[in-house]
């Protein structure tokens, strides 16, 4: 039934552009809707304490992801084989486990974190991982023109998860037990929605060849820093609330920043079913087609940028009150100050996208790196001093920062490698 479900489409194209855009949303609206039931149910603090958690959580994915999908999804020669990459895949979630241990670990020690909260970390840690092991099978699917595959079985398994977790938060009201039976359930989602059909793409093989793997990592090592930085340049604001705020204020803010993942879903959501064509185009060297996709994707994001910003000044405050039942009047500059941030994050993903395909990922590095340096100089003095305002003013500075280096970045390597082939 599940197989069937899964694979039985007769237009792939379609199907994958309409469930990788209802992934996406449901993927975006996992935290936004765990976030409303734990603030009616247990109130501001526990809601505070998960969305540190997840902003931790989403940091810890990045070691777990690697930065491999893309990479693997864009390897249409196979260079390397689904097993290699599940083998990575395998190794980089321990060392996700690992480090997710560290982290929180060092909390509990120090005194910044109480046992509860550190057990509540751990475990959204624990469910990012079964999202970054996910992954590699859905990159799979992807490789193998099943993104609609992908995007269904990962819609199910997160239905189930958002299902059971606000569920478990109504009948017990206890934030530890209901994130226990949330990662339950998204292993089960796992196995049943994923695993199980995989066979149909491609026969499971796990490979622990070190060469492969060493390979794999090495040619994904910028990628994985790149994702790694970013997402604590995005959270590192969340941190120094963490640090210097109230989960209260943890909350606000996280409230107040719901709507920017909507921007960079919404575009990822344009971007993600036209990557093999932008590899296609830029593999024959079709120049033309590939400028003009870059162009579309560009009008699009600034069209979606525009339009959630004015839609945010004129109804953003009301409808984030009214979900969250919380007084959030004074934050509307915030709100669109933050918007615009989103909308330069959207382009840095793209644009990291476009580097991707060329093979130049390396040389993002060095944008991530001055952010992350700034991010951790600056945070401490934003929030200190301006306090929410002074979050919503870091987050959009360091992502119009990345935007436009990462924009500089693909014009300068698109060049060079069009002026070295013309010399050849």
């Amino acid at each position: 039934m599940v197989e069937k479900f899964l694979f039985s489409t007769k237009n792939i194209v379609r199907s994958s552009y309409i469930w990788n855009t209802f992934s996406g949303v449901i993927d975006a609206c996992q935290s936004v809707i765990l976030l409303i039931v734990i603030t009616r149910t247990n109130g501001l603090y526990d809601a505070g304490v998960f969305a540190i958690a997840y902003a931790i959580a989403n940091l810890m994915l990045a070691i777990g992801k690697y930065g491999i999908r893309g990479y693997q999804v864009s390897d249409i020669k196979e260079n390397y084989i689904f097993g290699d990459y599940l083998g990575a895949r395998t190794v980089t979630c321990i060392l996700m486990l690992i480090a997710s241990i560290i982290y929180s670990g060092y909390g509990l020690v120090f005194g910044d974190y109480d046992i509860n909260k550190f057990l509540v970390i751990m475990l959204v840690c624990v469910l990012k991982i079964v999202d970054a092991f996910e992954d590699a099978f859905h990159g799979n699917f992807q490789q193998k023109n099943r993104l609609d595959a992908a995007a269904k079985a990962k819609s199910l398994r997160m239905i189930v998860v958002i299902f059971v977790y606000t569920a478990a938060l109504i009948i017990t009201e206890n934030l530890l037990i209901s994130t226990i039976f949330s990662v339950i359930a998204a292993v089960t989602g796992f196995f049943v929605f994923t695993f199980k059909p995989a066979p149909h793409i491609e026969k499971i093989n796990l490979v622990f060849s070190s060469q492969q793997i060493k390979g794999i990592l090495k040619a994904c090592f910028a990628l994985f820093v790149g994702g790694f930085l970013i997402f604590y340049i995005g959270n590192a604001p969340k941190y120094a609330i963490d640090y210097y705020l109230s989960e209260e204020d943890q909350a606000c803010y996280n409230f107040i920043f719901m709507p920017v993942w909507v921007i960079s879903l919404l575009s990822n959501f344009i971007f993600q079913p036209i990557m093999l064509r932008l590899v296609e185009f830029w593999n024959r060297r079709s120049l033309k087609k590939f400028r003009g996709m870059i162009i579309r994707q560009s009008v699009a994001i600034t069209g979606i940028t525009l339009l959630c910003i004015i839609g945010a000044f004129l109804i953003g405050i009301p409808v984030l009150e009214f979900l969250y039942a919380t007084e959030l009047s004074q934050y509307r500059t915030e709100l669109c100050i933050l918007l615009f941030g989103g909308g330069m994050l959207a382009f840095s993903q793209f644009f990291i996208g476009v580097v991707t395909v060329i093979r130049r990922q390396k040389m993002l590095l060095w944008g991530y790196l001055l952010a992350a340096i700034a991010a951790k100089v600056f945070s401490g003095w934003f929030i200190i001093n301006y306090k929410i305002m002074g979050a919503s003013v870091l987050y959009t500075v360091l992502m119009s920062f990345l935007a436009f280096g990462f924009f500089l970045i693909m014009i300068v390597e698109v060049k060079k490698l069009l002026k070295k082939q013309y010399k050849c």
